[in-house]
């Protein structure tokens, strides 16, 4: 999955997420690439359920995980 906005792309690293890559050729519109495995739930399932949550604002992360993500994004992106 891919998406520009940073707390989204925070909260689905903070439920498990992965970081694949940030597309930073446009650098007022960073691109969040995110990958997400598991042996029970497919990729594209999870995420459309995750999107589904967050755009009805029920989506739920742990508050400390959260803030890492940020956090470990923005370093990323100020990263030269």
């Amino acid at each position: 999955m891919k998406t520009t906005k940073i707390y989204l792309a925070s909260a689905l690293i903070s439920l498990g997420a992965g970081l694949g890559r940030i597309d930073k050729s446009d650098p007022r519109h960073m691109e969040f690439h995110l990958t997400y495995s598991s042996p029970i739930a497919d990729e594209e399932e999870w995420f459309e359920r995750q999107y589904r949550a967050w755009d009805n604002k029920t989506l739920q992360v742990n508050a400390q995980e959260f803030v890492d993500a940020i956090q470990l994004l923005k370093q990323e992106v100020h990263k030269l």
